[in-house]
């Protein structure tokens, strides 16, 4: 998984 954003936007494989 990559890196979220603290903001609530997915990277590109999980929302967590």
């Amino acid at each position: 998984v990559e890196k979220k954003h603290q903001d609530g936007h997915i990277s590109s494989r999980d929302n967590y």
